[in-house]
């Protein structure tokens, strides 16, 4: 037995649909005898529909505020996915950031993870359970939901001065990269204004 963290974006959970497909692919993984934690975006869209209502409101909305509101995209997703599992017979259990909790410091909009506190997440698993983690969120020492673009920094272990201004490619696998696939996924993105993509990916 293993534990598998699955990551997936709003393009990948951007329908009801695709939300199920997602679950089928969960499902497989979970019934070959793993312990899953699944992250979820946002469907897509999502988020920038909630940026721009805050936009409308006011030009330079207040960061506290501006948090709680595009953290409820995230939570969208996890209800949907957590819901769609339950009625298969899966247990699953729904996280947000503050719920975990991951504690972040208390810069709005652009928080750092000071630590994640995964007890009950981890009893969870050992109780059979699928854990669903809302991604993007987390909450200050004064309770505050925060927000974060540190995508690349949690997930990859850069900061942003070493990896702004590289290639993306840097994040494929050596073969993959002689192979031209990250430059056959921009064309396609290109061309078709998405691209979706399973596949292994470099960490520092």
């Amino acid at each position: 037995m293993a534990l598998v963290v699955q990551k997936y974006g709003g393009t990948s959970v951007g329908t009801t649909d695709r939300i199920k497909n997602v679950a089928k692919r969960i499902i497989k993984t979970y019934d070959a005898g793993n312990d899953v934690i699944v992250v979820v975006s946002a469907m897509s869209g999502e988020t920038n529909k909630l940026v721009a209502l805050a936009n409308e409101m006011c030009e330079i909305p207040d960061g506290r505020e501006y948090d709680v509101l595009v953290a409820t995209g995230e939570q969208v997703t996890i209800g949907l996915l957590a819901m769609y599992l339950k009625s298969q017979g899966y247990k699953a259990k729904s996280y947000q950031g503050w719920q975990v909790p991951i504690v972040t410091d208390s810069t709005a909009t652009k928080a750092r993870i000071e630590s994640i506190d995964d007890a009950n997440m981890r009893a969870d698993l050992k109780d059979g359970t699928i854990v669903i983690l809302a991604g993007f969120q987390g909450v200050d020492a004064h309770g505050n939901v925060r927000s974060w673009n540190a995508g690349a920094e949690h997930l990859k272990g850069y900061q942003a001065e070493q990896i702004i201004g590289r290639h993306y490619s840097c994040f494929y696998p050596e073969e993959e990269r002689d192979a031209g696939k990250p430059a056959d996924e921009l064309e396609k993105a290109a061309a078709e204004g998405r691209v979706e993509d399973e596949s292994w990916r470099v960490r520092k």
